[in-house]
């Protein structure tokens, strides 16, 4: 190489150091600028969520929304604290974990089982969806009063609720990851001689798994609401009893004074027994 190359050389190397420096200035500038507009949005949505609460309290200690159901923020933190205290609100949210997550543990195994089912066996699925589909659309809480009249009030009733709420999701995206498995698995399944089951456990199955981990992440906080929905039917059904009780206990206690018996009612037979010898007499 000559003298004239390795200068020429040594120059475009220069240039190529220049240029890689001003670039990583031009990146540097540009994130420098962008930090604090990364912080401003961060900061507007804490913004946004602190004017909220600030509004919800207001509207509660100035008379704006007057309503037992829209109590001050400060009282429910306040109550929140004391229920942590006294130990009865933990007691509580964790028998509400474990009702939601008992009805969520049937219904995916249920919606897992009837994907699989439904989707090797074209016979079952021709017979079972139609149902399937024309029980899916209806919301939940359309579901619960029938339930009612035959599971009752008790957590049986909760937990069936989460498992129907879940069961369907968790189906569908079974179905659907079955349905989209590559057929060379299923060719390669049938050219090793494995079973019915086997077929089902060993590709079947793992093919699917994502389908199915996107169902059980959407059934998830569907699980949750549907518990939360059970529980307040729970409450609003039994309100009107608590109301007829305290209703009978008052009217109770207006008519009888403390330290004394109510009055007996006269009996129309002693009356008519003491007026029938009257009339003969008269008679």
């Amino acid at each position: 190489m000559s003298a004239t190359e390795r200068a020429a050389a040594a120059r475009g190397a220069r240039h190529r150091r220049w240029a890689d420096r001003g670039q990583g200035g031009v990146s540097s500038e540009r994130a420098l600028s962008a930090r604090p507009t990364a912080i401003a949005g961060r900061l507007s949505g804490w913004l946004l969520v602190l004017a909220c609460l600030v509004l919800w309290e207001a509207s509660a200690r100035f008379g704006a929304i007057e309503s037992t159901s829209w109590p001050p923020f400060t009282s429910v933190v306040s109550a929140a604290l004391a229920g942590f205290a006294s130990g009865e609100l933990p007691r509580i949210v964790l028998s509400t974990l474990g009702r939601m997550v008992a009805g969520f543990a049937f219904g995916s195994a249920a919606g897992v089982a009837v994907g699989l089912l439904l989707g090797t066996l074209p016979v079952l699925s021709r017979a079972l969806t139609p149902t399937l589909e024309g029980l899916r659309p209806l919301p939940i809480p359309a579901i619960v009063p029938p339930l009612i009249l035959f599971l009752g009030l008790d957590d049986l009733l909760k937990i069936t609720v989460v498992a129907i709420a879940v069961f369907f999701p968790v189906m569908v995206n079974t179905l659907g990851g079955v349905r989209n498995i590559d057929p060379v698995l299923l060719a390669t399944a049938r050219t090793f001689r494995l079973s019915r089951a086997g077929t089902l456990m060993a590709v079947v199955l793992p093919a699917a798994l994502p389908s199915v981990m996107a169902g059980l992440r959407t059934a998830l906080a569907l699980a949750l609401v549907t518990t939360i929905v059970a529980e307040t039917s729970r409450r609003s059904d039994a309100m009107p009893s608590r109301r007829r009780a305290a209703r009978s206990t008052s009217s109770r206690a207006m008519t009888t004074r403390p330290g004394s018996e109510p009055a007996s009612r006269p009996s129309r037979i002693g009356k008519r027994r003491s007026v029938a010898p009257a009339s003969t007499a008269t008679s």
